[in-house]
């Protein structure tokens, strides 16, 4: 029996979402004011990767875990919401 590996599924398998998490801004409009990353740039958990602004505050979108930045989904200037996919990161297995 001869096994192969899907490499794009296993690639995918190992990327993971950036959700926009809840920031108790319940029914105000959030706005992605900007990325702090691009594609390509590694992150530390807790890193900030976007600033969200939500009825005149300012909130920071960070980084779930340590990973390389595959795509930002949602351009600046976005509205948001809670939930939302924003982008992807690869996750990092060392």
């Amino acid at each position: 029996m001869h096994i192969t590996v899907d490499m794009m599924t296993e690639e995918r398998a190992q990327q993971r979402p950036i959700v926009m998490p809840e920031i108790g801004a319940e029914g105000q409009p959030l706005l992605l004011v900007q990325w702090l990353v691009e594609p390509g740039a590694e992150v530390l958990s807790g890193d900030r990767l976007a600033e969200v602004v939500a009825a005149g505050v300012l909130f920071y979108v960070q980084a779930p875990f340590n990973g390389r930045i595959v795509s930002l989904d949602k351009p600046a200037g976005s509205r948001v919401n809670t939930g939302d996919v924003l982008g992807c990161v690869r996750i990092d297995e060392s």
